[in-house]
């Protein structure tokens, strides 16, 4: 279903229906529009091949192995043109970790569901409840501090949302993965 990806295999392709059954297609098929280890770690190779696109599903590897991530349905944009950017309203947007369990945080804030910055690669919420740096495979610069994300987390049974998505509130990415479903939405498996 993520064709390409390199992050969803072996012990952790299960988790591929699971993330399409969160963004409401349990069939849908992804196209690979990124990949930091192939395009680069920099803010301006993500918003080179990101910007403009959406919906966008967001898979990010941590140096020690733990996936996390998050999809919008709205696309990362300069506003008005001109400036460093700001935040951008979604309904739709969550986080999520694929762990033991897995679990899915909706966005309660939705006017600081994702965040433009050309200096950033993707930003999830205000706070930054998940904050990839610009070349975040040499630096620790990356965080996760949830704010605008996390209650009504999915599984009913999961516990409270966590202060953070990673084990460490600061975190190296080993490399992360964006997403945009496929046309036709709903591809036989």
């Amino acid at each position: 279903m993520f064709t390409g990806s390199l992050i969803l295999q072996h012990d952790k392709s299960a988790f591929q229906t699971l993330l399409n059954t969160w963004c409401g297609t349990p069939k849908q098929w992804w196209r690979l529009v990124f990949r930091a280890s192939t395009h680069g770690y920099s803010a301006q190779a993500f918003h080179s091949h990101c910007d403009g696109v959406a919906p966008l599903l967001v898979l990010v590897q941590l140096s020690r192995g733990e996936v996390m991530g998050g999809f919008t349905d709205v696309a990362w944009a300069r506003a008005g043109g001109a400036g460093v950017g700001g935040y951008i309203s979604s309904e739709r947007a969550f986080l999520f970790v694929l762990s033991e369990p897995p679990a899915r945080y909706p966005v309660t804030k939705k006017a600081f569901a994702i965040c433009y910055h050309p200096d950033c690669g993707p930003v999830f919420g205000a706070g930054a409840d998940l904050f990839i740096s610009s070349n975040c495979n040499a630096n620790s610069e990356s965080y996760s501090n949830l704010h605008s994300y996390g209650e009504g987390a999915l599984p009913a049974a999961a516990p409270p949302p966590p202060a953070s998505l990673s084990p460490d509130y600061n975190f190296t990415v080993r490399d992360y993965e964006v997403f945009t479903p496929n046309v036709p939405a709903a591809m036989p498996i």
